[in-house]
């Protein structure tokens, strides 16, 4: 597989992340489950286990984690919720951006990490969530999430 430069930078942040998840709950290496389209030459085999057997990140559906796919603002947001043990929010209410519905996979998230002012969206009341993230976008959600920390 050839990633571009942006995508192993976000896929390294991530798996540092994890990694960092993995020192604290004192997980050892792990395997990926049976995804059709991670295979054990990979370089990210690893991380990609860890990742899942962690909770902090999922596959796109049972057999696929799509490894090539950019990150988006909710899953970045989702891996440190998850990363922090998903502390309790509303239980899916919405509030603090008008792009964020209720109750879906990453309104949680996305209100606990603007209630920790680690996400402050884009000024105009949006977050955006499906949106690609940015390698400074994410950049500046790390430091404030150690911050936070």
């Amino acid at each position: 597989m050839n990633f571009s430069r942006s995508h192993r930078i976000l896929f390294t942040l991530f798996a540092l992340a994890a990694v960092t998840a993995m020192s604290r709950i004192g997980a050892v290496a792990a395997a990926p489950r049976d995804y059709a389209d991670v295979s054990a030459s990979d370089w990210y085999y690893s991380s990609v286990g860890h990742c899942t057997e962690a909770g902090l990140m999922g596959g796109t559906g049972d057999t696929r984690f799509l490894p090539e796919m950019g990150a988006t603002r909710a899953m970045a947001v989702a891996t440190l919720y998850r990363l922090e043990g998903q502390p309790g929010m509303g239980g899916g209410k919405s509030g603090t951006f008008i792009d964020v519905p209720e109750s879906v996979w990453y309104t949680d998230a996305v209100e606990w990490a603007a209630a920790q002012e680690i996400v402050v969206g884009y000024g105009d009341g949006t977050f955006g969530p499906e949106d690609e993230i940015s390698r400074e976008q994410l950049a500046a959600m790390l430091y404030r999430y150690a911050g936070h920390r």
